[in-house]
């Protein structure tokens, strides 16, 4: 193997996610999506929220309750998609 093969190959290697630390980033994508859905009012965006509180909420280890991020990043799910489905519109106001 040739040192521009090696160094390639380096270049763009991916870094793997442990499953202990998928559930902080779950959690924060969550609550991204979250307080996004809410502003803007996309449907997709308080789906992707509920479905990665979910996934961080399955992950998350057994001895190491995260409760605040995990009823934050719900709650911000719930409000998002209530929002998006039954939230005033600006064509309501006019």
């Amino acid at each position: 193997m040739s040192k521009k093969a090696a160094a390639a190959e380096k270049q763009f290697y991916v870094a793997s996610v442990a499953p202990e630390e998928l559930s902080d980033y779950m959690f924060v994508i969550s609550m991204v999506l979250g307080a996004t859905a809410m502003f803007v009012k996309y449907r997709i965006l308080a789906w992707g929220c509920l479905v990665s509180c979910v996934i961080g909420w399955v992950n998350m280890k057994q001895g190491e309750p995260i409760m605040k991020q995990l009823f934050s990043s719900f709650s911000l799910a719930l409000i998002g998609l209530v929002l998006a489905y039954v939230g005033p519109t600006s064509h309501q106001f006019k």
